[in-house]
Order: structure tokens, then C-alpha cells, then sequence
């Protein structure tokens, strides 16, 4: 059995947060008088806030750090996360701490890595990781040192990267990383949240870097209108010769409808050769009214132009010979107002059933050829909240 050790102090109650040293050093103590114990760990997770004790030397957290980079020889993941609203300078992190934190990531057993929430992280504390197989970063800001700052190739022993996700940025990722030689050449998955066009053409260069590997991307997307993207690179799906899954997430706001998919499609059929995906999941995220919720989803007649139709696999086989499965989920909240009734179990269950049949049909309408749907799949998620 292995277990993961948790440094955080923002979980605790502020009573408790005053009494972190003493549960620091306290471990620290109970690893001395049972060595064997250190071998259970296989994942360390540091969450600050910020108290003063973080960089306090007395806090008690570099000799868990040391006994960790020392001891653990089956740490295998490591998670770094400073405060939601306030990110974690590195460069206020003590000299001891912040050599720590590179050592473990340097650990021959690190096969994951996760920061959040941080600014001016060491570039190269990931790719000086020689067995690191999982990396995820989010709103975090990278520090390049004056000798790595060009353009041209830069020679690092190769990172086995399978695994990567980007959330904010990535534009600035790619500034980091792109000149160095392989590296994310062998990604395996990538998830990447994209804010603008510059995001969108940093994706599509680390796309064609890792062509030749990529067989499940997961894009994020803050917004519906996706038009903002065409001003960069487009991301040309056909070019990714083992890409068998394509997510898209997409948050939509407020709607009084179901939105349309003109955007999706679009994106879906920009490619310039048929592609290899088996699986398309779309992921909506969005917000609608309780009192309007019966008209949500219109039918096919009372629509102008049915965009969902685009989605029925005949429409999409041309660009997607391969598809065998289209799964559609809408998680949906629905703004309750005190005029509004309560909506129990079985009425939320009944109506998202509904919904659910909806959707296909629009999809399955019938100036749409019959062919067998039973590949695709629609799940509706409500969650009623009080405005």
C-alpha cells in the first residue's frame, strides 16, 4: 500500500494553521523512529497560502522536503500549488525550500508533475526531470535564465513526456519550450486551454511537433465563438495521423436556447486529409434559466437552420471515416428564482431524459439520412442553484 503526504496549510482552520510547524516537525519526528515508513510515500503534495511560515526556516517545511528528497524512493508524483487569488512567487520561496523542491522533481522515481498557481517557475525544473511522464501546469508563469533566452536549439538529457496539460498560456509554454530540440515530440495526450489566436497557433506548432505520437487531444475553450481562433493557425486535425480521440470543452455563459454548433463543426471539418479519430466528445458548460428550461432545446421545425445535423455521422464521415462514437454531455445550471418550484429528483431526472432525446433527434432529423445512431451518445447534467 502507498500513500501521499499533504503539506497544506489553507485546508486547515486558522487555529491550526499557527500549529503547522508543530505538525511538521512532528512528522519529521515519527519518519526518524520508523524509516520504513518513507517508503509508503508515493506522492507529495505542497499547497501554500500566505502565512508567514512558508518561507520561515522554523516551519519545519525543509526537513520534510530533505527527509523527502532523501528518503521516499517510491515518490513518484508531486504536486506544487500556491494560493487561488494571489499566486506563489518562486523567488520568494527560501533558497533552501526552492533547491528542495528541484531535487524532488529531479528524483528518479518523479514520474509526475503538477503546478498551479505559481509565477517565475524555473524553466528548466522540468526538463532536467529524467523520468517525468505526466506534467500538468496551470496559471503558471515560466521563468527563462539569460543563457536559454534565444531561439536556437538547446541540448537537455530527453524527458519521456507522455502527458501534458496546459491550462492558461500555453502560448508562453511554447516560447519556453520550443527550442529544445525533442522535446514534446512523444506526447501520448495533451490538454490545453485556449484563450485567443495566439494560444491557438502555439497549440497548432506543438500539435506538429507531436504528430507522430498524439492519440488523444482535449481542448479547452473559454468561449462558443470560436472565429477568434482563425486569425492564427488553424488546428488541422488531419495532419495527426494517430489521433483516435478529440475532446472539446467548451463554457458558454447564460443561454435562454441550446447553443448551435456552427463553431464546433467548423472546427471538426477543418482538415486537409480524413483523419484517424474513432471518438468525438463534446463537453458543454453553461447556464440557463429553471422557468425557461421546457423551451430549451427547440425542435427541428422550429429552428431556422439546424446546425446540430452537421453532427449526424453521415455528415461528419467524409472527414471521419473512422468515427464509432459521438458523446455529447451538457452540464447545465439552472438559475432557480424564489417564484420558481423546487425541482425534486425524479422531475430533474425527467427532464434531463428529455432533453437528452431532444438533442438526438435534432441530430437524427429527418431530412437526415437513417443510419444507425446507436454510437451516439447525449448526457445532460442539470444543477439547480438559487439566484
Amino acid at each position: 500500500m502507498q500513500h501521499s503526504f499533504d503539506a497544506a496549510s489553507k485546508v486547515l482552520p486558522k487555529n491550526k494553521k499557527r500549529r503547522m510547524p508543530q505538525y511538521l516537525h512532528a512528522f519529521v519526528d515519527v519518519i526518524k523512529a520508523n524509516p520504513q515508513l518513507i517508503t509508503l510515500v508515493c506522492e507529495l503534495r505542497v499547497e501554500f497560502d500566505m502565512d508567514p511560515f512558508i518561507s520561515d526556516r522554523k516551519s519545519g517545511l525543509d526537513a520534510v522536503l530533505k527527509i523527502m528528497k532523501d528518503r521516499a524512493c517510491n515518490l513518484a508524483s508531486f504536486w506544487l500549488t500556491g494560493p487561488g487569488n494571489d499566486p506563489l512567487p518562486w523567488t520568494e520561496l527560501s533558497r533552501d525550500v526552492g533547491q528542495s523542491f528541484v531535487s524532488i522533481c529531479r528524483l528518479q522515481t518523479m514520474k509526475a508533475l503538477h503546478f498551479e498557481n505559481i509565477t517565475d517557475l524555473p524553466m528548466t525544473i522540468i526538463v532536467k526531470c529524467p523520468s517525468c511522464r505526466r506534467l500538468h501546469i496551470k496559471a503558471v508563469t515560466l521563468f527563462v535564465p539569460l543563457n536559454l533566452s534565444s531561439n536556437s536549439a538547446v541540448d537537455f538529457p530527453p524527458v519521456p513526456l507522455e502527458h501534458i496539460s496546459v491550462g492558461k498560456s500555453v502560448h508562453d509554454f511554447w516560447q519556453c519550450y520550443s527550442g529544445i530540440g525533442e522535446f514534446l515530440s512523444k506526447i501520448k495526450t495533451f490538454k490545453v486551454l485556449i484563450d485567443d489566436h495566439r494560444d491557438a497557433g502555439a497549440t497548432n506548432e506543438i500539435l506538429r511537433r507531436a504528430a507522430g505520437s498524439l492519440g488523444l487531444l482535449d481542448v479547452c475553450y473559454s468561449r462558443l465563438d470560436l472565429f477568434f481562433i482563425y486569425r492564427g493557425k488553424r488546428i488541422d486535425l488531419g495532419l495527426l495521423p494517430r489521433l483516435h480521440t478529440i475532446r472539446l470543452r467548451i463554457s458558454d455563459g447564460v443561454r435562454q436556447k441550446l447553443p448551435h454548433t456552427t463553431d464546433v463543426v467548423r472546427f471538426l471539418n477543418y482538415t486537409t486529409h480524413p483523419t484517424s479519430i474513432e471518438t468525438i466528445d463534446l463537453f458543454y458548460s453553461l447556464t440557463t434559466t429553471l422557468d425557461g428550461i421546457d423551451a430549451f432545446v427547440p425542435s427541428a421545425k422550429d429552428l431556422e437552420k439546424n446546425t446540430w445535423r452537421s453532427l449526424h455521422p453521415t455528415s461528419l464521415q467524409e472527414k471521419y471515416p473512422h468515427l464509432k462514437e459521438l458523446y455529447i454531455k451538457m452540464d447545465i445550471r439552472l438559475a432557480r428564482s424564489e417564484a420558481d418550484p423546487v425541482l425534486d429528483s425524479s422531475s430533474k431526472s425527467s427532464i434531463e431524459r428529455s432533453m437528452e432525446s431532444q438533442i438526438k433527434d435534432l441530430i437524427a432529423s429527418e431530412s437526415a439520412p437513417r443510419v444507425d445512431l446507436n454510437g451516439i451518445c447525449i448526457d445532460v447534467n442539470l444543477t439547480v442553484s438559487d439566484l
